[in-house]
């Protein structure tokens, strides 16, 4: 794994490279940071854990996560988009 510094500085030139606005840009890499761990869990470029709900008509890969019901902590497997690119997620 890159260092922290490195993962941000990579995942806020992949923002930019989108058409993101400078400040924009850091709230992506914020949340990307929150999501992979900064960078230590990248799957499918997927940098901000998004799923593949029923209209995503990408590509998908399926992963063990957890979400919270009523308050619980409940261990699921669940869709989520995968991309091309860094840029494209």
């Amino acid at each position: 794994m890159a260092s922290v510094n490195d993962f941000l500085a990579e995942a806020y030139h992949y923002a930019r490279e989108a058409g993101l606005s400078h400040h924009v840009a850091r709230l992506a890499v914020a949340q990307a940071a929150l999501e992979t761990g900064y960078g230590a869990s990248v799957k499918g470029n997927n940098y901000h854990g998004i799923k593949a709900g029923r209209s995503w008509k990408g590509p998908v890969q399926k992963f063990k996560t957890w979400e919270d019901v009523g308050g619980k902590r409940v261990n699921i497997v669940d869709r989520f988009r995968k991309y091309s690119s860094p840029v494209e997620s």
